[in-house]
């Protein structure tokens, strides 16, 4: 069983800012398998996913960015 608590989140924050494209990649698939429950957590991150969407250097990255941040949070029209 996995077990989601505040060190998880902070890892994948700290994984959402590394230097390698493959880790930012790891993290964000990881990221959207955290449980619904756990809102507050995932909404901290948001942040930091729409930055990576819009100014990562790899297209991967950007693009697996704004899905995953517009799970979290997606945009009201």
């Amino acid at each position: 069983a996995q077990s989601w608590d505040g060190a998880v989140f902070g890892l994948l924050r700290r994984a959402l800012a590394d230097k390698e494209s493959s880790v930012r990649l790891a993290a964000i698939s990881a990221l959207s398998m955290a449980p619904q429950t756990r809102v507050a957590e995932r909404a901290a991150l948001a942040d930091e996913l729409k930055r990576l969407a819009r100014k990562d250097p790899d297209p991967s990255v950007r693009a697996s960015a704004a899905a995953a941040a517009a799970a979290i949070a997606p945009v009201e029209l």
